[in-house]
């Protein structure tokens, strides 16, 4: 188990002592090796040659941006995804639609998103084209509560399906610009089936809701991805595993010491600045194809059991 040890070594066995989970999950023989499997497991291989200059397309929900309700700029991964570039000495430049994968066909790529401090790569006026916007990436984010169904089943009203959807989407920006490359991000799953009361969950209901994350929801988009490939092999076509490897990360220590609402506001779950800088350093990884940088300094508004063991998690995300 590389990464578990790996994150003991780093940590140790002293930080905050009993974790959030201790005692209520005794992970079997499966389950750990499920968790070796998927985790951090060599998430570094999943990507392509290190890149330094992205300019990506997103087509994506609030588990990317969350800037509605009680979010902000700090609840959107291009925020951090930005910020952690500059300081590895690379570029990004972002725009980004909520546009639903099945309206994209109809609608067309529309730019609506804007953050402090992200260059902005392209905009929908007519003066420049989607085409001549120059993109590298286009990372396309399903929707987290049709997993119950299978990627080529249809979605609950039968109007398409996931793999489909996201068919029609790869049709249009491949044709635009052929060689770009798509990054299917792994939002994590909605929560609200997992609580039995009010938001937050109880520490057993926390527990199944991670187990989920790294089981049957991954296991979605790993169909999903080899769906997409085996019907379009002349694109490259990437899993970002966000969802899997923060519930690994968060199931040991010591991130297993923050509670859901150190990383949630509701059971959507909309995350907090924690939960979306998190995610973005798995992001990073997937979109720049090598480790965020150790020196970023992670500002007061992520939780300091994180800004304490940042170096820590960036190690471990390399396996």
């Amino acid at each position: 188990m590389k990464v578990i040890l790996v994150l003991m070594i780093a940590f140790g066995s002293s930080v905050l002592g009993v974790g959030y989970f201790t005692d209520l999950l005794h992970p079997t023989a499966e389950s750990r090796a499920r968790s070796n499997d998927v985790v951090l497991a060599n998430l570094l291989s999943r990507s392509t040659t290190p890149k330094t200059h992205v300019r990506s397309f997103i087509i994506g929900n609030s588990l990317v941006n969350h800037e509605a309700g009680r979010g902000s700029d700090l609840t959107s991964v291009p925020y951090w995804l930005a910020r952690l570039a500059r300081q590895d000495g690379n570029t990004y430049a972002m725009a980004g639609t909520y546009t639903a994968l099945r309206d994209f066909q109809d609608i067309g790529p529309e730019a609506n998103w804007a953050f402090d401090g992200v260059t902005n790569a392209w905009n929908a006026d007519g003066r420049v084209s989607f085409a001549d916007a120059d993109f590298t990436s286009v990372q396309i984010n399903p929707l987290n509560y049709v997993q119950w169904r299978g990627p080529t089943e249809p979605y609950w009203d039968d109007n398409g399906t996931p793999v489909g959807a996201a068919l029609e989407v790869i049709d249009v920006v491949t044709a635009a610009e052929p060689g770009i490359e798509v990054l299917i991000y792994e939002g994590w799953a909605d929560m609200g089936p997992f609580v039995s009361g009010d938001f937050p969950p109880s520490a057993r209901e926390f527990a199944k809701y991670h187990a989920y994350n790294l089981g049957e929801y991954h296991d979605w988009y790993l169909e999903y991805v080899r769906e997409l490939k085996a019907a379009r092999p002349d694109v490259s076509i990437r899993l970002i595993p966000v969802s899997s490897v923060l519930s690994t990360l968060l199931t040991q220590s010591p991130l297993n010491q923050l509670s859901p609402t150190d990383l949630y506001e509701d059971d959507a779950p909309h995350g907090t600045p924690t939960k979306y800088f998190l995610a973005s350093l798995v992001t990073y990884v997937g979109t720049y194809g090598k480790l965020p940088p150790t020196d970023f300094a992670v500002p007061p508004s992520v939780h300091p059991l994180v800004r304490s063991n940042y170096a820590e998690i960036v190690a471990a995300l390399g396996g």
